[in-house]
Formats: structure tokens, C-alpha cells, sequence
């Protein structure tokens, strides 16, 4: 009995990828992703899971330092990843069959 498995990742087809230009500008409201970033609060890197909502933005700042407000879904409030970071996509299968011949 062979097992075939058919996923569907629909418009996710970014997988493993870090983010880049294409991914930034096409973000969209409940996009979820893995974010990586040193935080001088912490004295370390961190990494959190994190959400794209309207209220999130890429900028510079004054200082000329690139900032990213994202949704951390691990202390459920906004934070600033500042300096570089980077984005680990976390795919949702929206679909999948399953065929046991």
C-alpha cells in the first residue's frame, strides 16, 4: 500500500526563505513569521513569533537605523526590531489530501 500525500500551500510558496523584497512588500494582515533580532534589552538575540497587522510598518528612523514594528504573539503586544533582523515565514497548509491506494 503506497501513501501519497498532495499539499495545497497556496500563496505561501515563500517556504524557508528569509525575508527579502518581494516578501516585505506583500505582507498582509495576519501573515505569521518567526522573527530574529538582537535585542539590547535582553543583551542577546532573541527570536519570537510574531503576526503582521495593520499597525505594523518598516521604517528608518531619524538615526538612520532600520526599525520593524511587528505584533509579538508571545508577550501579545507590539515591539521594534531595530538594526538587522531576520524572518523565518511560518506556513499554514490550507489544504491536504490524503490517498492510501
Amino acid at each position: 500500500m503506497a501513501a501519497k500525500l498532495i499539499v495545497d500551500i497556496g500563496d505561501n510558496s515563500m517556504i524557508g526563505l528569509s525575508l527579502n523584497k518581494y516578501r516585505r512588500n506583500n505582507m498582509t494582515n495576519n501573515d505569521t513569521f518567526k522573527i530574529t533580532y538582537f535585542a539590547k534589552k535582553h543583551g542577546k538575540h532573541i527570536t519570537r513569533n510574531a503576526k503582521w497587522t495593520d499597525k505594523c510598518k518598516e521604517f528608518i528612523s531619524q538615526k538612520g537605523i532600520a526599525c520593524m514594528v511587528y505584533l509579538d504573539l508571545d508577550a501579545d503586544g507590539y515591539r521594534t526590531a531595530t538594526g538587522k533582523w531576520s524572518i523565518k515565514w511560518l506556513i499554514i497548509i490550507s489544504s491536504y489530501t490524503l490517498d492510501l491506494d
